[in-house]
């Protein structure tokens, strides 16, 4: 994953401090499929975002929801259902690349930033603080993980946000300047 991301981070970036813009970050699919699945597969909030249905009755699925029923979603949920994404629990940024292919619209699943009249207005500042860092850390180094599982890193218990198994963290990595040729 790295060397495809940092070979196509060499077409903008053609050295490690070159200067780069969002909007050609943006450009790029493997660094935009990175993003999204981080977004996906991050950490984010796993407690639900109520709302009260409106004056009329709703229909969901096979489901009546009553005018005034308390309801709610969970980005948790969403960004992990088999229906929407293959291998849910799989890290693939390749999955955004196909999907633009064949005008797959994922996007529309990804609530990290809540929707509607709800959505974060730091949003863009978000997204262009993930372009640019991504960008420059891949260029730059490599991270890998050092006396650490899947395991440690899954999310087993729920605060309001994903958290892992109690007791002393137990992610560790090494970072490693990347040198030019």
């Amino acid at each position: 994953m790295r060397t495809g991301m940092r070979e196509e981070l060499r077409t903008v970036l053609s050295s490690p401090t070159s200067p780069v813009t969002w909007s050609e970050l943006e450009k790029l699919p493997y660094l935009t499929g990175t993003v999204n699945e981080s977004l996906r597969l991050g950490g984010f909030l796993t407690a639900r975002s109520p709302r009260i249905a409106p004056d009329q009755t709703l229909t969901y699925k096979e489901y009546t929801i009553p005018p005034g029923t308390l309801v709610s979603s969970s980005s948790y949920l969403g960004h992990k259902d088999p229906s929407i994404f293959s291998e849910p629990e799989k890290f693939s940024p390749e999955r955004w690349i196909s999907a633009g292919r064949t005008n797959e619209h994922l996007f529309e699943y990804i609530t990290s930033f809540s929707r509607g009249s709800r959505i974060c207005v730091g949003m863009n500042l978000a997204f262009l603080e993930l372009y640019m860092t991504l960008a420059y850390y891949v260029r730059r180094f490599d991270i890998e993980l050092v006396n650490t599982t899947a395991e440690d890193m899954r999310i087993v218990r729920d605060m309001g946000v994903g958290l892992t198994r109690r007791g002393e963290p137990s992610v560790y990595a090494r970072v490693v300047r990347v040198y030019e040729d």
